[in-house]
């Protein structure tokens, strides 16, 4: 009949517009992951690389930040702002909101029917776990844990066989790197160990130095090294020390006012600069504030 047309007219109009409140569901959460899971690790993003530099610059002593450190810290803060924001975009965008349940259930099942059949069939594409795929992931693996057991702070690490201020993540992670690009991407033949006649195949490494060239961000090791160059400069032309006394009047401000006011302060200026210059500018500023007002940085 006439009025059943219509109304499955307004469904499938009603499912299309859930479908695209659905998709900026899917790339609003994109960006909201990155930024909140870039802060979980002390390499997620690159003004963490620049607070530890800058804090090995303006207080040389100071080792209680490394990758176990912040780690420990700053990932379960991440899966609660994770969580939160999960809620957040569920709620506006599908999940938790009633209104996009108001058509039928069948097509909702016949709907989610079809994306696992999508997920299964773009699965069985891959294939089997290749030589160079597992090599890559158990080097991962390995990289990871001994980031985490380096320095963990409630135990010994394994950089207590070294002498201290020897070994950094920074040796961790370009020992790997060396490695990767000796480690061959396909599985070695042994032919030649039973028969020395036999052909010598040389295998292309998991990284080559080409691929490195091309695909490293070049642009962050400049600005880090830039970051770097600024905190050295303000210190020997002693701009620091004019910024410290500029800020003296927020001495006599609670510690816990000063987090405040500075959390929102730089929130407020990286919705107009990006967060690589905020950090450039306001580390230098936030350090001459703690030495001065005697608290830990």
């Amino acid at each position: 009949s006439e009025t059943d047309v219509d109304l499955t007219l307004a469904q499938q109009k009603m499912e299309k517009e859930n479908q695209k409140r659905l998709w900026k569901g899917f790339l609003i959460c994109i960006p909201y992951a990155a930024s909140i899971g870039g802060t979980a690790t002390l390499t997620g993003t690159t003004p963490n690389l620049l607070l530890l530099g800058q804090l090995k610059t303006y207080f040389p002593g100071c080792n209680t930040v490394n990758f176990a450190s912040w780690f420990m810290f700053c990932c379960p803060l991440a899966i609660l702002f994770m969580f939160a924001g999960w809620l957040w975009i569920a709620f506006l965008y599908g999940g938790l909101n009633p209104r996009p349940w108001s058509w039928k259930k069948t097509a909702n099942i016949e709907a989610q029917a079809r994306v696992r059949t999508k997920i299964k069939s773009d699965f069985d594409k891959l294939g089997p776990l290749s030589f160079a795929e597992g090599a890559v992931l158990t080097f991962f693996t390995f990289f990871v844990l001994l980031l985490l057991t380096r320095d963990p702070k409630f135990i010994p690490g394994w950089a207590a066989i070294f002498q201290k201020g020897y070994v950094s993540d920074a040796v961790t992670g370009m020992s790997f790197v060396i490695t990767l690009c000796f480690f061959p991407s396909q599985k070695p033949s042994l032919k030649w160990w039973s028969n020395p006649n036999a052909a010598a195949i040389t295998n292309p490494p998991l990284l080559s130095w080409k691929k490195i060239q091309r695909d490293l961000p070049w642009n962050v090791i400049m600005l880090l090294g830039g970051g770097y160059a600024i905190a050295k400069g303000c210190e020997a032309s002693g701009l620091s020390i004019w910024f410290g006394n500029q800020l003296q009047p927020l001495v006599s401000i609670k510690p816990t006012v000063a987090v405040i006011l500075i959390c929102l302060l730089v929130t407020c200026f990286t919705e107009f600069a990006s967060n690589t210059a905020t950090i450039v500018i306001m580390l230098p500023i936030v350090s001459e504030l703690a030495m001065h007002m005697k608290v830990n940085p």
